[in-house]
């Protein structure tokens, strides 16, 4: 199992050390990747590996955003993807409500 980071940004940074610690409690390895082209790097990261199947969170671009050309990262990661027949699980995006999620969030 294999995870992946875009470069992290504002309140980013405690959300990607959760997940590495996600990934270390279930005994993955936690690879980095960086290149202009996410996708292709992602899916060849994968099939350089013998990675079978890659597990993505929904993306939280606008639909007019990728009208004028700045495309989901996720849309192009399916479709590369599928030209060397690996599976793609997205994850849908889900907001907690104002009170719900200040009080899932643990103070530091």
């Amino acid at each position: 199992m294999s995870s992946s980071e875009m470069p992290a940004t504002g309140g980013v940074p405690q959300a990607i050390n959760g997940l590495r610690n996600l990934t270390a409690d279930l005994a993955a390895r936690w690879h980095e990747l960086q290149a202009h082209d996410l996708a292709r790097a992602l899916t060849g990261f994968a099939r350089d590996n013998q990675i079978t199947q890659i597990v993505i969170g929904s993306s939280q671009r606008s639909r007019w955003r990728e009208m004028i050309g700045i495309g989901s990262v996720v849309r192009r990661v399916l479709r590369e993807a599928g030209a060397v027949e690996i599976d793609v699980h997205v994850i849908a995006r889900r907001e907690l409500p104002p009170a719900q999620a200040s009080e899932s969030i643990p103070d530091s």
